[in-house]
């Protein structure tokens, strides 16, 4: 975080201001370019925690930009990396069936291989409220029975999460179970096991959305998946370099 953050002007000479990227993992990447770095103990910030205030916008800057960051400080493995990532992060909404999220993540990959020129040229607050605009919007909850809140979950053994996850936690069979309603910040995808529809709560603000199985949804983004992969086979190595290039002119 950048809260009480002192940059003497010879960093800023020596290796240069932050980069010019909204809104997460900027301040990692400063951190990894100058390294030399100490705290005062006695000063602290208190903010809102990630399970307070859950957002679909955080999918679409935390890929793009960990794309961003070890382009720049992890340029030999930096793209099977992220091809890792990717694909564990998609398929986990998609597991969830958090549709919108599997999207974000995909736009962020698209966004990242377009450049450096690009990325800092569009990025601004008015870019920003739009890929929230394409995330879930969170509304009062008052028609659901709260009594059916998995607040605490004990996941399977390994046996059987393995089993789930070979079945595509069976998003491809018949829905047993009609609702379910889970945490909205971050819940295990074992918990969406053959149901139907499924309420992701915010228990801090009682607010929350609603999601469903959708099939032909899920066949279509994971041919979307396919695609971007390709795409990033072709394309990725150019935007890594732009941001090297950037930074150090090579």
């Amino acid at each position: 975080g950048w809260w009480y953050c002192c940059i003497p002007t010879c960093c800023i000479r020596e290796k240069g201001y932050p980069l010019p990227i909204y809104f997460h993992r900027d301040d990692v990447e400063f951190g990894l370019r100058n390294k030399n770095q100490f705290t005062l103990n006695g000063i602290c910030v208190w903010h809102v925690t990630p399970d307070q205030r859950p957002s679909s916008v955080n999918k679409y800057y935390d890929a793009r930009n960990m794309a961003i960051v070890n382009s720049i400080h992890a340029p030999k493995k930096s793209r099977n990396i992220f091809l890792s990532y990717l694909w564990k992060n998609f398929f986990k909404e998609i597991f969830r069936y958090r549709y919108l999220d599997a999207q974000l993540l995909l736009r962020a990959t698209k966004d990242f291989c377009r450049g450096k020129d690009w990325v800092v040229n569009n990025d601004c607050g008015q870019f920003y409220n739009m890929i929230k605009s394409q995330g879930y919007q969170f509304k009062k909850i008052y028609s659901f029975d709260l009594s059916l809140y998995q607040k605490e979950y004990s996941r399977p053994s390994l046996f059987n999460r393995v089993f789930k996850l070979i079945l595509l936690n069976g998003i491809f069979f018949p829905s047993k179970r009609k609702q379910i309603i889970v945490p909205a910040f971050e819940p295990h995808f074992e918990q969406f096991w053959l149901a139907r529809t499924a309420l992701n709560y915010n228990e801090f603000d009682g607010t929350g959305y609603v999601v469903k199985k959708q099939i032909f949804k899920t066949i279509k983004l994971i041919f979307s998946l396919l695609c971007i992969t390709v795409y990033i086979t072709i394309k990725f190595k150019a935007a890594e370099e732009s941001w090297r290039k950037y930074l150090y002119g090579k």
